[in-house]
């Protein structure tokens, strides 16, 4: 036991919410919960008991540390640095090094900041770090750069760079280019305050130029009222390059007169490529008939944006022949050969070479996937799946599930503290070799953790294992949550395999959670179960999510006239936009239509469902509905209307 001087006044210390705890704790798992208490209660001395009690319980050393986060201070920084240099770089150590660091900084320690310094990613800590070095008697011109660095961003500085920034404005490091570049860039990312703030420090020279950017970055169309002067300025090309390539994507015609019309007077011309590729993808995503022009024009090997629009421009216009010369080039080089493998083979059908298409077709159906099954359809056979069921024996598995990081992952797991179990199960993973990812997934599908034995299944590239790739989690509740919603099961395990891969605490970016990715302000609009939802975090349980999920597939499913594809679409990207597509829409082929959407995600998005819904339904036995959606659900606009 060691020796720690307590601090009177401590920040109270907050621990991981547990999500599904385990029903049954082991007395250990009791024992370690207790401990936490008693040091939230700083009770110490009933504590330190607790935790020789604890013994060799895996989680014990995070009661060590955290003792630690409770009591930072110079008195007992031995304490902390003998902590951190016992265990390195593991995940509990990770957090208290990161604390240790912030209260140094705070309380300007420079010396001990600087010997336990790691970096981070945190901009407030790199900031001190520099800031600390300027300090020392190391060579300033090798730190300036570094600063620069971050000083030269679109977003603005916490306040520990203040200090740092400083010190680069009295050196003279800060000049009139440099607070121009970071003008710019503040403007492209809308950071409207930092851009005002820095248009005031340019000198007066550039204060019409400064205002002419912000003025055209809300309303780029008014590039076209402004006149320039020849020959064009540095700072007059950074606002036509910007101007023009927000209006390429608003409004892609006017941006080609607006470019014209600076070329004549100007010789303004597209530097890098950037304008025309952008003018091009603009063209074609509105469907313009001048897109296909535009996209043969650009240099499209190895673009597979540009590609794919390629592709859909010549199905929208039904260029068979040119999707067999594109094919020829692109099926070798391109990382999504199977899409232009499939097309080539429809256009040689529609050209008339049935052998040519035949034997495409025969070669993409043995592969599991959506070109595959979509190629075994072409075919009249039964798409496969080539289960093949990957095992160890349980020694095999003990030389990971016995490693100190997987123990504590498996804890943390039990006790519903995802988070943390998910550090410790990232370290196993990041010590383990490619040819062992498989016993790892096999670990995590064994433990019921589902998402992953997923990802480990996909780093490993062994992918033949289907049924643990694609697990029947929660079965029961998704039987009866699927027909009391009047979907099929198969629907509803494909959307939450794509959404989330079965990780329950998933929270997006824009604010979706759980296993079948709602927003809150999604999951009110439920009808059914608008009483009982109450709070967000609700969507992270699991019977909430999926009985709120379901309901609003069936929703979706329902306001496209029981169109599975379209209410998939509408599930990914919102019906609004879905129904905006289909106003724009040419084609009644729902696979035209497919690759004619406007977003890639929600393009993959609504492949990868159909593909997994045909894996579901074979998993479960229930009807393939992969080829009837297909053949039965052609795409049209009325759909739309009538609900």
């Amino acid at each position: 036991m060691f020796i720690l001087v307590v601090v009177a006044f401590t920040t109270p210390l907050t621990f991981a919410k547990m999500n599904d705890t385990a029903s049954v704790l082991t007395a250990q798992q009791t024992d370690f919960l207790a401990a936490e208490k008693l040091l939230r209660q700083a009770k110490w001395n009933d504590f330190d008991k607790k935790l020789d009690h604890l013994g060799d319980y895996p989680l014990a050393i995070y009661l060590e540390r955290d003792r630690l986060l409770a009591n930072l201070s110079l008195a007992n920084s031995s304490l902390i640095e003998s902590f951190l240099n016992q265990h390195g770089d593991l995940p509990v150590s990770r957090k208290l090094r990161y604390k240790w660091l912030h209260w140094l900084a705070k309380n300007n320690h420079s010396s001990l900041f600087l010997r336990h310094y790691r970096n981070f990613g945190s901009t407030q800590l790199s900031c001190k770090q520099l800031e600390f070095r300027l300090k020392t008697s190391e060579n300033p011109q090798d730190i300036y750069p570094l600063a620069k660095s971050i000083w030269l961003t679109g977003r603005s500085l916490p306040k520990a760079c203040d200090k740092l920034i400083s010190t680069l404005k009295q050196s003279g490091q800060i000049t009139d280019e440099m607070v121009w570049q970071r003008f710019v860039l503040a403007v492209k990312a809308r950071q409207r305050s930092l851009a005002q703030y820095l248009a005031r420090k340019l000198p007066p020279s550039e204060q019409e130029a400064a205002q002419l950017l912000q003025k055209v970055a809300k309303s780029p169309e008014k590039l076209n009222k402004v006149d320039f002067r020849n020959p064009l300025t540095d700072k007059a090309v950074d606002i036509i390059d910007f101007a023009l390539y927000r209006l390429a994507w608003d409004d892609p015609n006017l941006a080609i007169d607006v470019w014209k019309k600076l070329g004549k007077k100007h010789q303004f011309t597209d530097r890098t490529g950037k304008l025309k590729r952008a003018i091009s993808l603009s063209l074609a995503i509105d469907k313009d008939p001048k897109a296909a022009n535009w996209l043969a024009s650009i240099e499209w090997r190895g673009d597979e944006s540009v590609n794919q629009w390629l592709l859909s421009t010549a199905i929208a216009d039904q260029n068979w022949q040119l999707i067999t010369e594109l094919a020829a080039d692109l099926s070798q080089q391109s990382q999504e050969s199977n899409k232009w493998f499939y097309w080539q083979a429809v256009a040689e059908t529609q050209l008339g070479n049935l052998n040519k298409a035949q034997s495409i077709f025969e070669s993409l159906s043995q592969e599991r996937s959506y070109y595959g099954f979509l190629s075994a359809r072409q075919l009249g056979k039964q798409a496969e799946l080539k289960q093949r069921t990957i095992s160890y024996d349980q020694h095999e598995l003990a030389q990971y599930t016995q490693k100190p990081s997987a123990r504590r992952a498996r804890e943390f797991l039990a006790l519903g503290r995802l988070n943390d179990a998910r550090r410790e199960w990232n370290y196993v993973v990041q010590q383990t070799p490619l040819e062992d990812q498989t016993k790892l997934a096999l670990i995590a599908h064994q433990w019921q953790w589902q998402h992953q034995a997923i990802l480990a299944f996909a780093r490993s590239k062994q992918i033949d294992d289907v049924e643990k790739r694609f697990p029947l989690h929660q079965l029961s509740l998704f039987e009866a949550q699927a027909k009391e919603n009047q979907i099929p099961l198969s629907w509803a395990y494909a959307i939450t395999r794509q959404e989330s891969a079965f990780k329950t605490d998933a929270v997006s970016s824009a604010g979706a959670r759980g296993l079948m990715q709602l927003k809150p302000s999604t999951a009110r609009m439920v009808v059914k179960h608008r009483k009982s939802f109450k709070r967000a975090s609700q969507l992270l349980n699991a019977d909430m999510n999926i009985k709120l999920g379901t309901a609003h597939l069936s929703k979706m499913y329902e306001s496209f006239n029981d169109h599975p594809i379209l209410a998939t679409a509408a599930y990914n990207a919102g019906k609004a936009k879905v129904q905006k597509w289909l106003e724009n829409n040419n084609t009644r082929d729902p696979l035209q239509w497919i690759e004619q959407i406007p977003y890639k995600e929600t393009r993959e998005y609504v492949k990868n469902v159909l593909t997994y819904q045909l894996i579901y339904a074979r998993l479960t036995n229930q009807p393939e509905d992969f080829i009837a959606q297909i053949d039965n659900f052609p795409i049209t606009t009325p759909t739309i209307l009538t609900k």
